[in-house]
């Protein structure tokens, strides 16, 4: 059971939106003005507010902006009876989660509230997830300055004398050890006695590298430079350590050629850096799943396209790889794909499933969607033109499109993919107005228009991947 707020100056619709709450299992309280609203907002515990816009003294739309500030997380519905592409804007923009438009029948009002209960659930485990993350990230972090100050301690060692550097310093002379130092005889749990002539491949985890790196050293050598690299190094007791090592020529007094080894313990870095990579991972996949959670509530108010961000997404990436964008470029148009319509929160959701054509009022207010979708996503810092993408989705190639009327080299790479995935898909599948095209009549409609409406090179690509995948995609 929640609570949810009822604030509107008439009480007939006060009275009938709470009973339809109630009769659905929620605590419902009731308000006639933005002032009395306020003032039961403060004493908290409120889940949902229903607020009319236009009330005497003070609008709706002041109402949730003050009531964010002592109750963030509380839920706004917006409900109005002159609706306008201004209002739902504004709301939105204030910060509002749906739009309802008078009069509200029962199913509409807990159709929405239920909405909001399922928002206001992600939002709480989203910040519960985010709290975690902090946690994880400051650790993570305590970790890696921890390693990199001792890696520094010992690479700020380095020109120390030979017996007392905090590296393994050794000399070889045909493959054989003839001197170590301490640090060496550590590493790899040998005294000095022990390590005076014996055989270089014994150090290795492998005998067979010491050759292979005989051979790469003599290479650069004769360029005149040293060998730098990776290995892994065998202990007396049999533990494997990992290891950096530098090989550099020395010339010896009597003639004839030796070389020098420097050899630094490397295994604790790597398990940091292997750390660091699963960190970042896990905070991909938390962001991943953040804009997957989006994108389901999104598709919560237009059941009719459930799937469609996950699916232009899907076929948008596919698009991108055919035409050999970067791995980085692909994943901006994955991520832009699923938040492509989440603008469409601030149309009402009797327009979003309106069985039959639209009119042009409610076209109108459809066609607001990439403008508002823009509007939230320049809030967010992403590193890719999510946004930008978003705001041109539905532009054409000849400036027949909305919402700037964009030409060709206006419109960004990724909104022209993005243009021919979401009308391929679209056309794919049902909509409350019409039953699916099908695959075969969305393909000859990006055919028969590339050049004119859509990019010619996207086209063809999303032609060649629906052919080798068909089933794949839509």
């Amino acid at each position: 059971m929640a609570r949810v707020l009822i604030v509107d100056d008439e009480p007939s619709i006060r009275f009938t939106l709470s009973e339809f709450l109630r009769r659905d299992g929620h605590e419902a309280g009731m308000a006639e003005d933005v002032e009395s609203g306020l003032a039961l907002l403060r004493q908290g515990g409120w889940d949902v507010v229903v607020t009319d816009i236009v009330m005497p003294r003070a609008s709706g739309v002041e109402l949730f902006r003050q009531a964010r500030q002592f109750d963030p997380d509380v839920q706004v519905i917006v409900m109005t009876g002159e609706p306008t592409v201004e209002t739902a804007s504004e709301a939105v923009r204030a910060g509002a989660n749906d739009y309802l438009v008078k009069p509200i029948g029962k199913n509409a009002i807990q159709r929405a509230v239920g909405n909001a209960l399922r928002i206001k659930k992600l939002n709480d485990e989203k910040r519960r997830l985010e709290a975690l993350n902090r946690q994880y990230q400051e650790s993570l972090e305590k970790i890696v300055e921890t390693r990199t100050k001792t890696l520094k301690a010992r690479e700020g060692l380095l020109q120390s004398l030979f017996t007392a550097a905090p590296v393994g310093i050794g000399i070889m002379e045909d493959h054989r050890l003839t001197a170590a130092n301490d640090e060496l005889c550590r590493m790899v749990g040998y005294t000095v006695e022990e390590l005076a002539g014996r055989s270089c491949d014994t150090l290795f985890a492998e005998p067979e590298e010491c050759r292979r790196l005989a051979e790469a050293a003599a290479a650069r050598f004769a360029e005149g430079g040293v060998l730098s690299l990776e290995t892994r190094w065998r202990r007396k007791d049999g533990v494997v350590r990992e290891v950096f090592l530098r090989c550099a020529p020395l010339q010896l007094e009597k003639g004839g050629q030796a070389v020098t080894i420097t050899a630094l313990d490397i295994t604790d870095r790597k398990e940091a850096e292997r750390q660091i990579e699963d960190g970042a991972r896990k905070l991909h996949d938390m962001m991943d799943g953040s804009i997957r959670a989006i994108s389901a509530a999104l598709e919560m108010r237009d059941p009719y396209t459930a799937g469609h961000e996950r699916r232009v997404a899907d076929l948008a990436h596919a698009i991108g790889a055919e035409m050999g964008l970067t791995a980085n470029t692909l994943e901006g148009i994955r991520i832009a794909g699923y938040l492509h319509d989440i603008g469409k929160i601030a149309v009402p959701s009797e327009i979003l499933n309106k069985p039959g054509r639209l009119n042009t009022y409610e076209l109108d207010i459809i066609k607001a969607h990439p403008q508002i979708g823009y509007d939230i996503l320049t809030q967010i810092s992403f590193v890719w033109p999510v946004a930008q993408a978003t705001l041109q989705h539905h532009e054409r190639l000849d400036g027949s499109g909305y919402p700037g009327g964009l030409r060709a080299d206006q419109i960004i790479p990724e909104a022209r993919i993005l243009a021919v995935a979401d009308v391929v898909e679209a056309m794919s599948s049902h909509r409350p107005y019409r039953p699916a095209l099908g695959r075969e009549c969305a393909i000859q409609e990006v055919r028969q228009k590339k050049e004119t409406l859509y990019d010619p090179q996207a086209v063809e690509a999303c032609i060649r991947v629906l052919e080798a995948e068909p089933a794949k995609y839509l």
